[in-house]
């Protein structure tokens, strides 16, 4: 199974996709195959709005972005069960400021008020530093990211069987992708002459 793009604004199209400069970013141009603009201030912005996007739908959020000064890239979300972009935890990662193109990925799916429907997306580029940073986005994506179930976890209560002895197997699984509807069935293959029953998933 492959994530599944859900949205994409890819700016290489010379296209806005409807994205706006919301605060001190200026000019805002796709002509270079790239979104490019520049921070004139604190707490440059840019969004789109009108989306119609199911959150429960959306695993991650992606991006391309480059800058020439270090900032921190803030992530701003409404949904028509959150319409307040400032009333949960605002997810960020660190934008190095070395010029580069570099991909970021953002979990949406687990964070508080990402619920209903999708109507609007900010990216803050370089708060905390990046004023007058020249910037570049080439695209934003929301996926939904395949299941990625990992063994992270195995023990037993025993640790020497005599024969005919029973035992206990304990196996901690991961999701590190996205989620998943139905059940998760594991099963263990013994060898050896050991026997395994049922196998129950907590």
């Amino acid at each position: 199974m492959a994530d599944q793009i859900v949205y994409e604004a890819d700016f290489t199209s010379r296209d806005t996709h409807g994205w706006e400069p919301a605060n001190n970013l200026e000019p805002f141009e796709t002509d270079a195959g790239y979104l490019s603009t520049k921070a004139t201030g604190h707490d440059a912005q840019l969004m789109v709005t009108g989306l119609s996007l199911p959150a429960d739908n959306i695993s991650h959020l992606q991006f391309r972005l480059r800058s020439d000064k270090s900032g921190v890239t803030q992530v701003y979300f409404v949904t028509t069960a959150s319409p307040d972009p400032a009333a949960h935890p605002v997810p960020a990662v660190h934008c190095p400021g070395d010029g580069e193109w570099h991909e970021f990925e953002v979990q949406m799916g687990a964070l508080d008020g990402f619920t209903g429907t999708l109507t609007m997306l900010r990216l803050d580029p370089v708060n905390g530093g990046g004023e007058q940073a020249e910037i570049g986005l080439q695209w934003v994506r929301l996926i939904k990211k395949a299941p990625a179930v990992v063994c992270t976890g195995f023990s037993a209560d025993k640790a020497i069987l005599a024969p005919g002895e029973t035992a206990t197997l304990s196996m901690q699984l991961t999701n590190f992708g996205g989620g998943f509807d139905g059940e998760l069935t594991a099963a263990l293959l013994a060898t050896g002459g050991v026997t395994t029953s049922d196998t129950v998933v907590t």
